[in-house]
């Protein structure tokens, strides 16, 4: 299954988030996609990449993560459907999720993560090397 997650009306280079495997988000450096932004938990939701289906769990974070504009019960999981809005604290993304596993065609505006590089953006960092990047361009 791919799931890319689409950044909504940030200032930023990096627009996608291309997600192969399951990630904790949150602000700790142990994060595999880190928001660095203060209204975001050290680690704040867990994102399940099943072979049919994709869920999210908040993980009893300060200001909760919100699904389609609804609060999530915190422990609980919720199923992500293609087009759902997530916010995690001041950063909002659209799931976009295909049925099949299939790699993003690289450009000149994707770039790979690198196990142990992050790249830095206005409150987002990427800290996985199987998270795919892509820009505006």
């Amino acid at each position: 299954m791919k799931v890319v997650l689409e950044l909504q009306q940030q200032a930023s280079n990096i627009r996608r988030v291309t997600i192969r495997h399951d990630i904790v988000i949150g602000r700790a450096v142990d994060c595999n996609l880190r928001i660095s932004a203060p209204q975001v938990s050290r680690r704040h939701c867990f994102l399940r990449i099943g072979t049919d289906s994709v869920a999210i769990t908040d993980l009893e974070s300060c200001n909760g993560t919100w699904l389609n504009g609804q609060k999530t019960v915190p422990g609980k999981r919720y199923f992500v459907k293609d087009g759902m809005k997530l916010a995690i604290g001041p950063v909002c993304f659209v799931a976009r999720i295909s049925g099949q596993k299939s790699d993003v065609e690289q450009s000149d505006a994707t770039r790979v993560v690198d196990n142990g590089v992050s790249v830095e953006v206005p409150d987002v960092r990427f800290l996985d090397d199987d998270l795919k990047l892509t820009g505006d361009d």
